[in-house]
């Protein structure tokens, strides 16, 4: 069973490739450096309640709908 952590990154990497648009949009957005978004991305680094909410922000849905994204997919 993927960690929560996966289905972040999971529905992070859905919403966007649905944009056409790379890590460093998303990182720019954020007002935080590529790399940064990297290291979640690959898992070295996790995700927390906040980052999650300022990406659904980013991708104008709700923390429940950004993680309910992944899921659906599964």
């Amino acid at each position: 069973m993927p960690s929560s952590q996966d289905s972040a990154t999971k529905s992070i990497r859905l919403h966007l490739a649905a944009r056409n648009r790379p890590a460093s949009w998303l990182a720019e957005r954020l007002g935080v450096s590529p790399f940064w978004v990297s290291r979640r991305m690959s898992g070295a680094t996790t995700w927390d309640v906040d980052d999650l909410d300022r990406i659904a922000i980013v991708f104008e849905t709700s923390l429940d709908g950004l993680l309910a994204d992944a899921e659906a997919v599964a």
